[in-house]
């Protein structure tokens, strides 16, 4: 339902990017694979933007508790926090003031000074035992729409192995830029998330599934909040 950005004869069809932020894919880099929770909690009028939050552990090969999806453009998604026992992010959030606690939804844009390269953002964190995260929080949005069997006119990409949210590539002609040009105030961008589908969470699979099945669509986007 979605037009592939690397498809040569236009036919629809979805990119996938092969998953490093799981346990398998890097021994165990960025820890337990916590429960995806449902509804990423926005930003919030006065709450900060960005912040940096510091990550310490014994081990670089100490799991750290947080799952991620990279399959953004210059940013690391936080996909879910582990919530139970003890891990590096759970011992820094609790050290953290509650404004500056990493949490499910937010962006990552820079691994102590490496950024916009997301395949060395997630080697800094595999050879690093003390690590400073710079964190945006999300702005989420929705789009509503029938697309009327046609495709929704999005370039996309995603995990699949970790992903729970499909990453929006290019824009081209349909529903979404009809949308566009009808609501500029709330225009999909390059680079937006889509992390929902109907009220509808899941896996990146599970959200293209669900797209599928509809029609009329409404779809809960994030992006990292503008500074």
């Amino acid at each position: 339902m979605f037009t592939c950005c690397c498809a040569a004869d236009g036919t629809d069809g979805v990119q996938e990017y092969a998953g490093i932020g799981t346990d398998e894919a890097h021994g165990s880099l960025v820890g337990v694979h916590a429960q995806s929770e449902k509804g990423k909690e926005p930003h919030k009028s006065g709450e900060l933007k960005e912040f940096t939050a510091v990550v310490e552990r014994d081990r670089t090969t100490t799991p750290l508790g947080v799952l991620l999806d990279p399959s953004g453009i210059g940013s690391l998604y936080v996909c879910s926090v582990q919530q139970e026992g003890q891990s590096p992010v759970r011992t820094a959030n609790e050290r953290a003031p509650t404004e500056k606690q990493l949490r499910a939804g937010d962006f990552i844009f820079q691994v102590n000074q490496v950024c916009s390269d997301v395949h060395a953002m997630m080697t800094e964190m595999q050879r690093s035992s003390r690590i400073e995260f710079l964190v945006r929080r999300p702005t989420v949005y929705a789009v509503s729409f029938d697309r009327r069997g046609a495709s929704v006119g999005c370039g996309i990409t995603y995990d699949s192995c970790a992903g729970i949210s499909l990453v929006i590539e290019s824009i081209n002609e349909g529903p979404v830029a009809d949308w566009n040009a009808s609501h500029p105030d709330r225009a999909v961008a390059v680079g937006d998330r889509v992390v929902s589908v109907n009220d509808s969470w899941g896996s990146a699979g599970q959200l293209l599934d669900a797209i599928r099945a509809s029609d009329r669509l409404t779809l809960q986007f994030v992006r990292a909040t503008a500074l």
